[in-house]
């Protein structure tokens, strides 16, 4: 059977979602609309995580939070 492989930025959308620590799943999001190469604003999974984050953190400690994340390097995403 063919190994099947989720795209880096699905992989860090599912871990955003997921994550018990809203700092780092902004970076997450953050790390997944770099590897996109877009913000994703329309994906309705990007858009209910990102809510969710939001409304546990400030909005400046999300907004640092996910620069953070867009300037990851991608194998650095599961690093953290």
């Amino acid at each position: 059977m063919p190994e099947v492989r989720a795209p880096p930025a699905a992989v860090a959308e599912a871990l955003a979602a997921v994550a018990g620590q809203p700092a780092r799943a902004a970076e997450l999001l953050g790390a997944a609309a770099d590897l996109r190469d877009a913000e994703t604003r329309g994906d309705p999974h990007v858009v209910r995580a990102g809510r969710e984050v939001r409304g546990k953190l400030a909005r400046q400690a999300y907004d640092r939070a996910f620069d953070r994340g867009r300037s990851l390097r991608p194998a650095a995403v599961g690093e953290r």
